[in-house]
């Protein structure tokens, strides 16, 4: 026999075999080869959802025009800026005067007055042109609870014009005054259907719903939609009747025309720009014009160009870096799941391969056959996860349609993408197959057939080269970030560092052993085994590891933006806190003084309130600008800020300061008293300006001051301060402005003329002001001479005056307080001659009252003799924020889990041999089941922990990233902030930590069976 000559097989006919032999031993061990497939198909099928879903998701062009449009073919609007001249892009996406958008002073002071739009359309267009109209307008609308604010747009949705604006779920769209069409998303919350009534309020109509439709661009819009003319004009009559009645409010008109001749044109566009007018042309949008013939492409703070908030890119940008990043850390896990499956697979055909090289193989033809199976199963698993993928993006269409809140445009599956989506797998199949083809070439052909492992001491170089890569890696990746070398760098350096990790992985298991000598019998043994059998136990520990790497990185990138979002947020009220106000408009000639009361104790029953009401006056001088017969001629009372305490963001020097501000110092800065109201300042309904009138209580509840120097300070008449930067040496300055009353000096009721004494709570009137001037001492100032002055014509006098008060100035931690900056004790406000009447009430809540709870409030409110409205703080939205990157991290946790599940599964599988022993020697149930499930639980812990630490550094970087971004543009504009915050996902941690390893050590566990029949020795 020595003398006969095997013949070497190679080529084609070799790997033929191999495939062969690789396919028949996959199909007689169905069950390792569906966990090795289902390792390959899990990561493929994230990939692809997330592909098909990434080119699907949003509007193709044409569907984004018809969602404006319509079938119109254009639609003219009022720009906002006053019948002048305006400039604009071609998509319409931003709008501005010919100087900038800022400069609201060029349209000769006529930014206020509104745009006849209709005349502007006579003129410009051709006789015949068809033209329809919609007009939204906010009014409160009967639900199934109470009340509730919603947007009621004037509209023919049934015209042809408009005809893919709307889409009809249920029922017929409006064809009488007295229907209404509503959203989806307003039926279900409200608690209504089609076919109920509703009314609105200001209106005694009733209307009936008679469709269910949805805004195929806003899917979670609340609207009602009603024929035009059925509700605004109405409701303006009933308040001219009913001067109580609050007027309606509505936006300016759209208007969508359908225009003769080819559409509308660029030139046509532009001469609508020349009277104020915004359009949205769809020729234009179809074929937009040069940037050469669009002004406003050169405009500051309008088009790409200096000084514009739109020309960093940092969205896409923050897209592309995340989406570069995980994708590299993909591949980078597609290789460690599938891993762990052909070490096992390839052990557990140990004897199959001895008896392959008996009958003459060499051993690359055992590095072939092993390779095979990586190529057959990753075949396998890559086309399986692939269908699955295209299935389950179609299948989850809807729910991803929802989280993005509108409809996406058709089914986009890029054949080149899918096909190297399937390479990929296949490709990384045979990697994951490499090590496991190595190591049986080398396989002794005795020890495969004896069954025997054999014992291979580990590597004391490979830690080193894990640390070094370990500290490599990240460093790359977070310089990368901090210097914005791209995202290559960032993505290289966390695959490397990752790498690094896992290379230590066989270290760490062993010193996980050492530690389970107090552990009971099963863990111990657990343990022991793990490390005894290291070169099975690293592959799932990479697995896991490189899993929840992915989840923690997607999850910490998304919390951090979530923080961000949080920091940039301005409050309506104080949390925690909800406003009853008097709408002061409506109420105009009542006496809402007299239903207050009542309907102040009303909420106290209706709202989850705790603690104590803190009811609040508004205050004036002159005439109330919350009259409709004042107009724009009434007095103002001004809080003036000294201005050595001006914020020093603002103004031309603010840029050369920004330069020299890191991130941190900026956000000081502008959280800080002197710019806290840098960026404007939003009051509370009809409360007023900064200024309220108030006592003790309004501190506790509200402003959440509880301080006995400041309760005693307005017991006394003194004034308190929340903002520190409008006081100078422990006092406040008013600017009052009493148009349309005469002047007094500010003295005390009934002693005009007496100015105040310093020292006192009194006010002090500022030298130079009206009535202190000395003509009356007969002095000429344009004659520099004494005695009689020949009569002259008066000017006209100043209608304002300046009052200098003593104040209690709260420490900085209030200077934010959302709308209010100073409070005036009722008794000061008397005695500076200034007018006060019923604003409301503050409340402190348990909790943040439900949509239900608001409704039910709002139908009490509706009862009283008083137009009032109700104000609750929300806080900010957390949609977690970007739709792909929760996408992302929804099937990175599955992956995680899958991982987890699957990797176990194989472990136990391979120490199937030492379950065996167990029963031999006469372990009780217990043990065997404990041994698994400990085994299972500390592959996976060690896994979670390791991949924890990995997945921070990617997204650390990234919030490097996006730092640099925000920095910039903090530098071109000192108000933005570029406060960039790193957080944690403490809770995802949480759950990875205690659900991950319990869970794969239950399942473990309990798919262990407690007695196994002992197999049959050989010979």
């Amino acid at each position: 026999m020595s003398g006969i000559r095997v013949p070497r097989v190679t080529g084609v006919p070799a790997w033929r075999a191999a495939l062969r032999i690789a396919r028949r031993d996959a199909l007689r061990a169905k069950a390792r080869s569906a966990l090795v497939v289902v390792m390959i198909a899990l990561p493929v099928l994230a990939v692809t959802v997330a592909d098909v879903t990434y080119h699907s998701a949003g509007p193709t062009r044409a569907q984004e025009v018809t969602r404006e449009l319509g079938a119109a073919d254009a639609q003219f609007s009022d720009a906002g800026y006053g019948p002048g001249p305006v400039v604009q892009m071609p998509d319409a996406s931003r709008v501005g005067t010919p100087r900038g958008s800022a400069d609201e002073t060029e349209n000769d002071g006529a930014a206020g007055r509104p745009v006849d739009v209709a005349a502007v359309l006579a003129a410009l267009l051709p006789k015949g042109t068809r033209t329809v109209t919609s007009e939204d307008v906010d009014g409160m609308v009967r639900t199934a609870h109470g009340l509730r604010r919603v947007t009621v747009r004037e509209m023919p949705a049934a015209d042809a014009l408009l005809r893919g604006k709307v889409d009809v779920r249920r029922g017929v769209l409006p064809d009488e005054p007295h229907e209404l069409a509503a959203t989806t998303a307003f039926l279900e919350s409200a608690g209504l259907h089609v076919g109920s009534h509703t009314r609105v309020k200001g209106l005694a109509r009733e209307f009936r719903i008679t469709a269910a439709v949805e805004l195929p661009g806003d899917l979670n819009g609340e609207y009602l939609i009603a024929r035009p003319h059925a509700v605004i004009e109405p409701w303006r009559a009933q308040a001219e009747r009913d001067k109580r009645a609050a007027p309606p409010h509505p936006m300016p008109k759209e208007y969508y025309v359908a225009a003769k001749d080819g559409g509308v044109t660029w030139q046509d566009v532009r001469a609508a720009n020349e009277r104020g007018v915004l359009v949205r042309s769809r020729a234009v949008l179809r074929d937009p014009p040069p940037d050469a013939a669009v002004p406003a492409a050169r405009t500051p703070g309008v088009g790409i160009g200096p000084g514009s908030a739109t020309d960093t890119g940092m969205g896409s940008r923050r897209a592309t870096v995340a989406l570069a990043t995980v994708a590299a850390m993909a591949v980078l896990e597609i290789v460690l799941l599938a891993g762990p499956a052909f070490a096992v697979g390839a052990r557990r055909a140990r004897r199959q391969l001895g008896l392959i090289g008996i009958c003459g193989a060499d051993r690359g033809q055992l590095r072939a056959v092993v390779l095979a199976g990586g190529v057959v199963l990753g075949t396998a698993g890559a086309v399986l996860g692939v269908l699955l993928g295209l299935g389950l993006s179609v299948l989850c269409r809807p729910v991803f349609e929802e989280w993005d809140g509108q409809r996406f445009g058709p089914v986009t599956a890029v054949p080149s993408h899918l096909l190297t989506i399937v390479g990929l797998g296949v490709l990384t199949g045979v990697l994951a197959a490499l090590v496991p083809a190595l190591v049986a070439g080398r396989q002794s052909v005795l020890q495969s057939l004896a069954g025997r492992r054999g014992v291979r001491h580990g590597s004391r170089v490979l830690p080193g080269l894990g640390l070094a890569a370990i500290l490599l890696g990240g460093g790359l990746a977070l310089v990368g970030g901090a210097t914005g070398s791209g995202w290559a760098v960032v993505a290289v350096g966390s695959v490397v560092a990752e790498l690094g990790m896992l290379a230590c992985v066989p270290v760490l298991v062993g010193a996980c052993a050492r530690f389970g000598g107090r552990l009971p019998l099963a863990a111990r043994f657990a343990l022991r085994d793990a490390a005894r059998n290291r070169g099975r136990t690293a592959p799932a520990v990479a697995a896991v590891t490189a899993a929840v790497a992915g989840t923690v990185a997607v999850a910490t990138y998304t919390v951090s933006l979530v923080a961000e979002d949080r920091f940039g947020y301005e409050p309506l009220l104080r949390p925690g806190t909800v406003a009853l106000l008097v709408d002061s408009y409506a109420n105009e000639g009542g006496h809402p003084e007299k239903a207050l009361p009542a309907l102040r104790r009303a909420m106290e029953h209706a709202l989850p309130v705790t603690g104590e009401r803190a009811d609040v006056d508004r205050v004036w001088a002159g005439a109330d600008c919350y009259t409709r017969a004042a107009g724009d001629d009434c007095g103002e009372i001004e809080l003036v800020r000294p201005d050595t305490h001006r914020c020093p963001l603002e103004g031309p020097t603010g840029r050369d300061l920004a330069e020299r501000l890191s991130a941190d110092e900026h956000r000081r800065l502008r959280r800080g008293p002197e710019c806290v109201d840098a960026g404007g300042f939003s009051s509370i309904g009809d409360a007023g300006e900064k200024v309220l009138v108030g006592d003790a209580r309004l501190l506790r509840t509200y402003v959440g001051l509880r301080d006995p120097a400041a309760e005693r300070a307005l017991a006394e008449g003194k004034p308190v301060l929340l903002n520190s930067a409008y006081a100078q040496d422990g006092r406040v300055q008013l600017k009052i402005t009493a148009t349309g009353e005469p002047l007094t000096t500010g003295g005390t009721p009934g002693t005009p003329g007496t100015p105040g004494t310093p020292g006192t709570p009194g006010p002090h009137i500022a030298p130079g002001t009206a009535g202190q001037g000395d003509r009356a001492g007969g002095f000429s100032r344009n004659t520099g001479q004494r005695g009689p002055v020949a009569p002259t014509r008066p000017a006209p006098p100043d209608p304002s005056r300046k009052v200098f008060l003593d104040a209690y100035v709260a420490p900085e931690a209030y200077a934010a307080t959302p709308g209010v900056r100073l409070i005036l004790p009722a008794v000061l406000a008397h005695r500076l001659n200034l007018h006060t009447a019923p604003a409301g009430s503050f409340y402190a809540v348990r909790h943040t009252p439900g949509k239900a709870e608001e409704e039910r409030a709002n139908a009490v409110l509706d009862r009283g003799d008083a137009a009032t409205s109700l104000y609750i703080e929300r806080g900010p939205e957390t949609d977690e924020d970007d739709f792909f990157l929760m996408v992302l991290a929804v099937f990175a946790g599955l992956v995680t889990i899958g991982a987890a599940v699957v990797t176990t599964g194989l472990a136990k599988a391979d120490a199937e041999a030492d379950l065996t022993t167990l029963s031999a020697v006469g372990a009780p149930p217990g043990v065997r089941r404990g041994f698994a499930g400990f085994q299972c639980a500390g592959v996976a812990g060690l896994g979670v922990l390791l991949g924890s630490v990995a997945g921070v550094v990617p997204a650390v970087a990234l919030r490097l990233v996006d730092g640099r971004d925000a920095l910039a543009a903090m530098r071109r504009d000192p108000l933005v902030p570029a406060h960039t915050p790193i957080e944690l996902p403490w809770p995802t941690l949480a759950v990875l930590a205690v659900g991950v390893p319990v869970l794969a050590g239950l399942l473990a566990a309990c798919s262990t069976r407690s007695r196994t029949p002992l197999p049959r020795r050989a010979g």
